[in-house]
């Protein structure tokens, strides 16, 4: 009989299970109808959130996906156009609901390499008030950056974005759904900083609590009142209403509770296996929060070494660019790294 080996999943930071304190919340949880906004703990979570980013309200929906487009239906009117990164999870990865369910005509633009957009270059991008064109109400902004392996938008930038909406009269939104690992990544350098020292510059935010936060479900966007009573109509005809959700809303606070111990954890793993990489002499991205990408030296197809890998235990992700991508997360520890490393190892030169 064959021993058992333990599955080493990189795969994502979403393939985490809650801390037995969540679930021990989650149970303790005081809950009611979050229809009629009765349930006092999802009520709690949304004004802590917003509190935490410089809003004045949240709304919590399913998921970032479900947050972006309520963001972007809020903001814009049907037939208008959104700049958005060309590489950005809502312009490649949210199935085109920009424009089949919102009506919105996407103008994609390539991020640079730190994943910001290059402001001066977007006027271009916006469309005069004449008769011919989609009016441009509403530019898309991604931090922690997925494609662009988990860069955080530079410190300061959102300030930036601020003063270039007001000037162009245009709203912003912030795909956040790795916003704590941005935070935590900045505040490894300033430790004085708060999280809305790099989200108050957007109008609208969204945060998930299932990418690195190890809750099953859910989402938070904020944003202005006005705005939150607007998209909280749009939650409703997507059929996001929920009822007893306190008791996720439980789990997601006390996630908030353990965060920063979470996420230490998580760029620890990190760095410690973007170092071991680096020194076995493998080409790898510069580090800067969870994610850590490679390209191996082989002659093996892309799935190929990713099926390999998993016959050595080790789930990761095989990206277009030809890298292989390894996110570190809650659930793995330091001998999970240096199984990887080993596994990683053996591989080099393999035809």
């Amino acid at each position: 009989m064959k021993a058992f080996r333990r599955i080493i999943d990189l795969r994502s930071d979403t393939v985490t299970i809650m801390s037995a304190s969540m679930h021990q919340a989650l149970l303790n949880a005081e809950v009611g109808n979050d229809v009629y906004g009765d349930d006092p703990t999802v009520n709690s979570l949304q004004d802590r959130v917003a509190k935490m980013m410089g809003k004045e309200r949240g709304l919590f929906t399913t998921s970032g996906t479900m947050s972006n487009l309520i963001s972007i239906l809020t903001h814009c009117n049907r037939g208008d156009s959104a700049i958005i990164g060309a590489n950005s999870h809502i312009y490649v990865y949210e199935q085109g609901n920009i424009s089949s369910i919102a009506g919105i005509m996407p103008v994609p633009v390539e991020e640079k390499a730190d994943g910001t957009l290059d402001l001066n270059a977007l006027t271009s991008k916006i469309l005069p008030p004449d008769q011919h064109f989609t009016k441009t109400t509403l530019i898309t902004f991604e931090n922690t950056h997925t494609v662009l392996f988990g860069k955080a938008l530079p410190f300061g930038y959102d300030k930036k974005v601020r003063e270039y909406a007001l000037n162009h009269n245009i709203k912003t939104h912030l795909d956040g759904s790795r916003l704590l690992n941005a935070y935590y990544y900045h505040k490894e350098r300033n430790p004085n900083i708060k999280v809305n020292d790099i989200t108050e510059g957007y109008d609208s935010i969204c945060m998930c609590f299932t990418k690195g936060l190890k809750c099953p479900i859910g989402s938070m966007l904020v944003g202005t009142d006005e705005f939150i009573s607007k998209a909280h109509r749009w939650r409703k005809a997507l059929g996001g209403g929920f009822r007893q959700i306190g008791y996720i809303a439980a789990a997601a606070m006390q996630s908030l509770d353990e965060a920063e111990a979470t996420f230490t954890h998580d760029h620890r793993l990190a760095r410690a296996f973007h170092n071991e990489i680096v020194k076995a002499g493998i080409k790898c991205e510069p580090l800067e929060t969870n994610f850590v990408a490679f390209w191996p030296d082989t002659n093996l197809s892309i799935p190929d070494y990713v099926a390999r890998l998993k016959e050595k235990g080790v789930l990761a992700g095989g990206m277009v660019n030809g890298c292989i991508r390894i996110v570190c997360h809650a659930g793995i520890s330091e001998e999970d790294v240096e199984v990887t490393v080993s596994a990683i190892k053996s591989l080099q030169k393999l035809n």
